[in-house]
């Protein structure tokens, strides 16, 4: 009980981090070295990831404490010199170096000797596992791209991350709607996915209205089932950011650094 107080309270305060304005983000540089060692036993507590109470694989997860860091790292005083060892590129490139299929392959199909009897269950098993390592490689690099444009784009064109940027949303959309809309069994995994479906909407432009009234019917489904006032907080939030975001666009650079008015937290 007390490892998973443990990864619970962690990932909380990880993920919390994401949705919050830069003036809650620290930018002293005792946390930074906190997060540095925390990453050193990461995959010794956490495992496949699975352990957490989001279902992050954990090669993803320790990403998003990068980007965490390296946000910080932007907090510090001129006066401060601190040696960051790797760039935004970097934190990017390791977020799609990940895959999905090998994760899948490692953590879970080892886990399931299937007969001909039940290998269709199984299979639709491992396609959903498949579907949330999917979704939460796209919304941490759609994290990644949303906090370091700035910083990436001396690298890489501006064009460059607009196409990546609109490729990583539609594998979020693909398989959140594929989850979402399961019926073989699979279904139950939505509830691992309310951070997933925040970064999606903040991503929704205001011509897909069909996908907002999606989003806010599973953060509602979510809320019912689950008996939790979270997502319903995540569908103010979103409506709002919506009204907002249709009235007066931000640049997708300064975007995320604007949005959030209070620190959120959307894990369940």
């Amino acid at each position: 009980m007390g490892f998973l107080l443990l990864t619970v309270a962690h990932s909380i305060d990880v993920m919390s981090i994401t949705t919050c304005p830069p003036s809650t983000i620290s930018g002293a540089r005792s946390w930074i070295r906190e997060q540095e060692q925390y990453l050193n036993i990461i995959p010794n507590i956490y495992k496949s990831g699975l352990s957490t109470c989001f279902a992050c694989p954990t090669e993803l997860f320790m990403d998003i404490i990068r980007i965490n860091q390296f946000r910080a790292v932007q907090k510090l005083s001129k006066t401060e010199i601190y040696d960051w060892p790797v760039s935004s590129q970097d934190i990017l490139n390791h977020i799609f170096q990940f895959s999905p299929l090998e994760w899948v392959a490692t953590n879970l199909c080892s886990q399931h000797s299937a007969t001909k009897l039940d290998i269709q269950s199984v299979a639709s098993t491992m396609s959903g596992w498949l579907s949330i390592a999917e979704i939460y490689q796209a919304a941490v690099s759609l994290y990644c791209l949303g906090t370091l444009t700035i910083f990436i784009e001396s690298i890489e064109s501006a064009s460059t991350i607009c196409e990546t940027r609109m490729a990583s949303y539609r594998t979020l959309k693909f398989h959140l709607i594929k989850i979402f809309s399961a019926t073989d069994g699979t279904e139950q995994m939505r509830k691992l996915l309310l951070w997933p479906l925040v970064i999606a909407g903040i991503e929704t432009e205001g011509y897909d209205a069909r996908f907002r009234l999606f989003i806010t019917a599973q953060l509602n489904w979510m809320s019912s089932s689950l008996g939790t006032f979270a997502p319903i907080e995540a569908k103010q939030f979103l409506e709002s950011h919506w009204r907002s975001v249709d009235n007066c666009r931000l640049p997708k650079e300064m975007q995320w650094d604007f949005i959030f008015d209070k620190h959120y937290v959307f894990v369940l």
